[in-house]
């Protein structure tokens, strides 16, 4: 449960949600054309530092760090945040943005929506987590809007 359902603000979550989807799409429209002006590694460099300005102010919302002080973080704690801005982030975002430079927008990320249904394949493949019903419905969900979506797009070509 997210913390705004915690704390009693039930409709943020789907919000946030839909912040995120929208953002992304508009980034993902928006940075071809800045792509074509500039490389891609300018555009996602300078997009991860103004993100990251951005959220300086969001680490005075959760103060459980703050209160156990820097040295209750472990030198794991700060490889694995290592890990996740610079591969999981940084060179995540720069193969989107070589791909999105290839292909048209709006078919990239439709080819994102799959990044659950891999999420989800690799994480029951590797970390052997459990695919219940609702997993496997929600892929289900996702492969048809995939198709749905390219067949359109193939038929409005034709």
């Amino acid at each position: 449960m997210c913390r705004c359902a915690r704390s009693g603000l039930v409709h943020c979550c789907p919000l946030q949600g839909l912040g995120s989807f929208v953002s992304w799409a508009l980034y993902s429209i928006g940075s071809r054309s800045i792509i074509e002006r500039m490389s891609a590694v300018m555009v996602n460099w300078t997009t991860l530092m103004v993100a990251t300005v951005l959220q300086i102010p969001l680490l005075w919302t959760d103060q459980k760090m703050m209160n156990a002080g820097i040295g209750s973080v472990t030198t794991s704690d700060w490889l694995a945040l290592g890990y996740l801005v610079v591969f999981a982030t940084a060179v995540a975002q720069q193969a989107w943005l070589f791909g999105v430079k290839g292909v048209d927008p709006s078919r990239a990320s439709v080819l994102g929506n799959l990044a659950p249904v891999a999420a989800i394949g690799l994480s029951a493949l590797i970390l052997r987590e459990a695919v219940g019903l609702i997993e496997i419905i929600g892929v289900c969900l996702v492969l048809a809007g995939v198709w749905v979506v390219n067949r359109q797009t193939a038929e409005l070509k034709s």
